[in-house]
């Protein structure tokens, strides 16, 4: 009898982190309108930056890197690479919000046809405490006139969720163990 409490308060474990873990999971993409999107690559290792409205969809996100860690021009050409640092922000429509960080990205630009790209990873926490990280991108041309967008955030379970994941394997395991 103690054996089988013990293995339903394992399993219970196991069920309750799946429900701690729950946050939003965003997959999303838009084509870009003069207006609802911006990309800016950056110029000699400065920071770049991205924005997208992403409706009818009830997402907007904005970011902006750190200093480029690489950087390279060559005539109407410039890409650059990032690292750590910087701010990454999504709103929604409905009160949600996530603040977090970039981890890392590119951009490039050609001046000669107006294209910014700017592609980034990062992690963050949104308004409910729960945890995630993602990657976007941004890109336009013509100025801006036109352009695209992506955005997709993945759940991630905070750190006590892990412990008692990882209490809920063991204990399943010492249960096992007993059995035979």
């Amino acid at each position: 009898m103690r054996r089988a409490i013990s293995l339903l308060a394992c399993f219970a474990l196991l069920l309750l982190c799946g429900q701690l873990a729950a946050g939003e999971e965003i997959h999303t993409f838009v084509q870009c309108n003069p207006g609802n999107c911006g990309a800016f690559a950056g110029e000699l290792g400065s920071p770049a930056a991205g924005a997208a409205d992403f409706s009818p969809d009830p997402w907007i996100m904005n970011f902006i890197t750190g200093d480029a860690l690489t950087w390279h021009q060559n005539g109407t050409e410039y890409d650059a690479t990032f690292g750590v640092g910087g701010d990454f922000e999504i709103q929604g429509k409905n009160g949600e919000s996530f603040s977090g960080f970039i981890t890392g990205g590119y951009s490039s630009s050609d001046t000669q046809v107006g294209g910014q790209l700017v592609s980034v990873n990062f992690v963050g926490q949104w308004n409910n405490s729960s945890y995630g990280y993602g990657d976007a991108f941004v890109a336009t041309e013509g100025g801006g006139n036109i352009g695209q967008a992506r955005l997709d955030v993945y759940n991630a379970p905070e750190p006590s969720s892990l412990m008692l994941l990882v209490g809920g394997v063991a204990g399943l395991w010492r249960t096992r163990r007993q059995f035979m």
